[in-house]
């Protein structure tokens, strides 16, 4: 009787230990899903402002023309909008490391995501001359002030896989260049100029809000 109650009770100890070992086993394949589909977020929120951080840049020249025809600029006022741009943009290089330092880098990131979508769309507010090149030289000063924090963060966030980070924010970079350069004249040539800005200046609004 003693050696049946003994039988009887040995296969509930090695079940506990099995259940215990699964159940461990599937909290580290739970956690470790979820950590992966976080990267795979924060991944994707890197690309996307990264390329917010050129399509809006690069949807100016090309736009040029409409701008110029609708607001009766001079050539030499019309150049100046990208003149003014690329001399915004090397203003801030150097502040955007020392404000990261200074306001933390994401939250640096934030306020410079959001700054694209107000100035993206400041462009296309009346009396017209003025907040094109002000709206220029805001979201250029945006963009340069938010590269050197979210290079941090892609280092803070991606020790151990930097360059695969690295290389889909160039890509993001490299996709904003060539989409904002490429589909910006078709897209103004149907919805005008202005509404084109803000079709960018939409897609940069909903970059600032995944970074809030």
């Amino acid at each position: 009787m003693c050696c049946t109650s003994l039988a009887a009770s040995s296969p509930p100890a090695t079940c506990s230990g099995g259940c215990a070992s699964t159940t461990r086993s599937r909290t580290r394949q739970g956690s470790d899903a979820t950590s992966l589909r976080k990267d795979v977020a924060t991944l994707g929120l890197i690309w996307l402002t990264a390329f917010n951080l050129r399509v809006l840049l690069f949807a100016i020249p090309p736009t040029l023309p409409a701008m110029r025809a609708d607001l009766g600029l001079s050539y030499f006022a019309t150049g100046s909008i990208t003149s003014v741009a690329v001399l915004a943009l090397g203003i801030a290089s150097i502040p955007g490391a020392l404000l990261a330092t200074r306001f933390g880098a994401r939250r640096l990131v934030t306020a410079c995501a959001a700054g694209l979508a107000i100035f993206g769309a400041a462009i296309t507010l009346p009396p017209g001359a003025f907040w094109v090149f002000a709206g220029a030289a805001l979201l250029t000063l945006s963009i340069a002030i938010a590269q050197p924090p979210l290079a941090v963060l892609i280092r803070r966030w991606f020790p151990a896989s930097i360059t695969r980070a690295s290389n889909l924010y160039a890509n993001g970079l490299l996709m904003g260049n060539v989409l904002g350069a490429s589909l910006s004249p078709f897209i103004s040539q149907v919805i005008g100029w202005r509404a084109m800005f803000l079709v960018w200046a939409a897609v940069a609004a909903i970059g600032a809000l995944l970074w809030a």
